[in-house]
């Protein structure tokens, strides 16, 4: 699976399982925190043509910012910090961290706007 793919996916996962809790309200709309106690970055993957195998990013954070006389306005921004890549699998995810996957020294977050 590609990087691009895995990104999707995580994508997917992440807008589904985010809880935001925290929020404020201002002339530009009302802005929420994710709560990082209450939310998950997950994903699964097609493993050997066996089954899935299922992992998650352990560190993020984020804000949804919703701007009801403006829906155009409204905005998501979320980081991943890569290193946080948990498969329980300390091999396959220091294989994930790798320049063959994620690339955490070029690339230490991935990044949601």
């Amino acid at each position: 699976m590609s990087v691009r793919a895995l990104v999707s996916k995580i994508s997917a996962a992440l807008v589904l399982s985010a809880v935001v809790v925290t929020s404020t309200a201002s002339a530009a709309g009302t802005t929420w925190a994710i709560d990082p106690v209450h939310s998950s970055v997950i994903f699964r993957i097609h493993h050997a043509n066996a089954g899935f195998t299922y992992g998650r990013f352990n560190e993020f954070s984020g804000s949804v910012v919703l701007d009801d006389a403006n829906l155009a306005g409204s905005s998501v921004n979320v980081e991943i910090k890569v290193t946080s890549v948990d498969t329980n699998s300390k091999d396959r995810d220091a294989h994930l961290r790798s320049p063959d996957f994620f690339n955490i020294a070029q690339f230490p977050k991935i990044t949601f706007v």
